[in-house]
């Protein structure tokens, strides 16, 4: 079932966002929504590629396995982000494993209703591709931008993007922070030392997996949020 603000998310998707309201809705009708335990595989290497999928809460990691059998994670998604978005343009199958970093709610969009929308109207899959060029362009300078930061900034302006989607004066880390380092580009030791240099500053203060916000404002600062 989809909430109301998960329609909002989703019409401001560029997949979604050129479609017109009566093929979008009727889309988002034969897609469906389910929640995933953390550690759920959502698909694997391999598998069918029948869907492309967009997070609605939580984490959802996309890894491939090297010849040792070791993750090497390629992507860490959340919310309102899509993955495995080729199925929509008619992959076999997927190219890597996506799976529940966290408790995660995930939309399935079916990739063969997604192309029937698309090949009714040769315009709106212009504009769809057109939509997606700019995303990706925004990516890349999102990418640029965030390797121009040093670790302590990347993690500072992570943790107050994430404290504005939330409440109350703590924030529970969602994923481990393995995860969360690969998601902004450094190691998992350069991402404890980031912390360890925030708590130093008076920034915030770590318990248990909580990081306790004590101010704000100096986060933001320190991140290089406007």
């Amino acid at each position: 079932m989809l909430t109301d603000a998960d329609r909002r998310a989703v019409a401001r998707h560029p997949l979604f966002v050129r479609l017109e309201p009566r093929d979008r809705e009727r889309l988002l009708e034969a897609s469906s929504a389910r929640i995933y335990r953390r550690g759920e595989l959502l698909f694997a290497a391999g598998d069918s590629a029948h869907a492309f999928f967009v997070a609605l809460s939580g984490w959802v990691v996309l890894y491939r396995l090297s010849a040792q059998g070791e993750r090497v994670v390629l992507r860490v998604v959340r919310r309102p982000e899509s993955f495995a978005e080729a199925a929509a343009l008619g992959l076999a199958s997927y190219p890597a494993w996506g799976e529940a970093a966290s408790e995660a709610r995930v939309l399935a969009v079916p990739g063969t209703a997604y192309r029937r929308l698309l090949l009714a109207s040769p315009e709106t899959g212009l504009q769809v591709i057109a939509e997606l060029s700019r995303k990706l362009a925004h990516l890349v300078r999102e990418l640029e931008q965030r390797q121009a930061r040093t670790t302590t900034e990347r993690v500072a302006r992570f943790l107050a993007e994430a404290a504005a989607d939330g409440e109350g004066p703590a924030l529970v880390l969602p994923v481990e922070k393995s995860l969360l380092a690969a998601r902004l580009g450094m190691t998992p030791e350069s991402f404890s030392r980031a912390l360890a240099r925030l708590k130093r500053e008076g920034a915030i203060r770590e318990r248990s997996g909580r990081i306790e916000l004590l101010d704000r404002d100096r986060l933001r600062v320190a991140g290089g949020c406007r």
